[in-house]
């Protein structure tokens, strides 16, 4: 017969199963839009810099969310502005689906940034407040897994669906997906928001600024961002450049990136969260070796796959530079558990993924898109592959010096530090 403690640890499992499940939203819709952007360019008559808006506005706005809303999940309650963001992200998602113009299409995915900004810190911000010690640790684990599971979802199942039934199919597909874990979030225990008083959003901003300056968790942010672009490019472009310069088509790309994002990255991710765990104790600041080690391996990895002319030679390059890629995303975490206090964690989190989303996705994809027009004239069809090797590897070298940073200033670190 089974413990109340097994019965309590198998139930908040499973709710941390649901939190990460529902956070890989975000991360569907985010690759449903890079797998159906040459379907949808084609059939609305725009041109690669129409097409990269679909993907930058998406995370610029993400970016305003993620700064002016996360005070909304202690406010108002966890679980009712999780689902709140699940049912946004649906019916926007929906709404695209239906649309045969570019115009409205944008403004849905603009939208639909909003909403997504709300869901990994409402997500944290429950495993805050309902997990304790080790169950807390594996928690975050699963949820740091939650990029890569959507990452398998939106390159898979949905590389499947766009070839089979169009992409405005896609479109609506991943808008019904986000309503079901709408429907079973709903079920999780109410909390108790925080309640209004006169000056709040002063105190949000004083906040906000006062967890920015821990130096630690500001330069873990910063170098985390730097170093994402690579991995970003790779996600958002790799199907194009499988398909423009291999030949593949599209439903096999689907699968080669689903394994390699997706599982590799969930086993990475996973090996990561494992390491902090067990080596945090004693080396306080192996979150950042960790990050420097996996910026120092995949940078390179991942340079070399864009200039391969072999098909599989660039995606075994690719599953080897993942593998390590995905190693710094849980570190983060581990930071934010440590040096910012848990009614704070989603504003922590929130920023973060601002400087993450609006930096790898909002700025630099159209940086590469224009450094690729310029080599188009030299190198034809081989620009975008030379611009996701000279772009990316400028924000190494910037990632490694905020890492080294961020390591001087962890020991001793804290937000009450900060503070005073």
């Amino acid at each position: 017969m089974s413990s109340p403690k097994n019965n309590q640890a198998s139930v908040g499992l499973l709710l941390a199963c649901l939190l990460a499940g529902a956070a890989s939203i975000d991360y569907v819709h985010r690759q449903v839009m890079a797998v159906v952007l040459q379907g949808a360019g084609a059939s609305l008559a725009i041109g690669d810099a129409e097409m990269s808006w679909l993907l930058a506005i998406y995370a610029l706005t993400f970016v305003a969310g993620s700064v002016g809303l996360t005070f909304t999940i202690e406010r108002y309650g966890r679980r009712r502005m999780l689902c709140l963001a699940l049912l946004g992200l649906g019916l926007f998602s929906l709404l695209g689906g239906l649309t045969n113009s570019y115009w409205p299409l944008l403004l849905c995915r603009a939208l639909m940034g909003l909403f997504a900004a709300l869901l990994a810190p409402a997500a944290q911000a429950i495993i805050g407040h309902y997990f304790q010690n080790e169950l807390k640790i594996r928690a975050i684990g699963l949820l740091t897994a939650a990029a890569p599971f959507g990452l398998i979802l939106g390159f898979g199942l949905w590389g499947w669906i766009v070839s089979q039934f169009g992409w405005q199919w896609a479109l609506a597909c991943a808008g019904f997906l986000s309503l079901f874990f709408c429907l079973l979030l709903a079920k999780v225990p109410a909390d108790v928001p925080v309640a209004h008083s006169a000056g709040r959003s002063t105190s949000m901003y004083k906040s906000l600024l006062t967890i920015f300056e821990v130096k630690s968790f500001r330069y873990l942010s910063f170098g985390f961002a730097a170093a994402s672009v690579g991995l970003t490019a790779s996600v958002q472009w790799g199907p194009t450049i499988l398909v423009r310069n291999h030949g593949l088509p599209l439903e096999l790309v689907g699968i080669y990136l689903a394994i390699i994002f997706g599982v590799v990255g969930t086993a990475s991710a996973l090996l990561s969260g494992q390491l902090a765990s067990r080596l945090v104790q004693r080396l306080p600041r192996i979150p950042f070796w960790l990050c420097v080690a996996a910026t120092l391996v995949s940078a390179p990895l991942y340079g070399l796959a864009y200039l391969s002319d072999g098909t599989m030679q660039m995606l075994v390059l690719l599953t080897l530079a993942t593998l390590f890629g995905f190693l710094s995303g849980p570190q983060l975490l581990v930071v934010i558990q440590t040096v910012i206090p848990n009614h704070l964690s989603a504003q922590a989190l929130g920023l973060t993924s601002a400087c993450f989303t609006g930096f790898s996705m909002g700025i630099t994809l159209p940086l590469l898109g224009y450094v690729s027009d310029l080599l188009a004239v030299p190198y034809g069809e081989d620009a975008l592959r030379y611009a996701m090797v000279v772009v990316p590897s400028f924000f190494y070298v910037v990632a490694l010096l905020f890492y080294g940073l961020g390591a001087r200033h962890f020991q001793g670190d804290s937000f009450r530090k900060a503070a005073v």
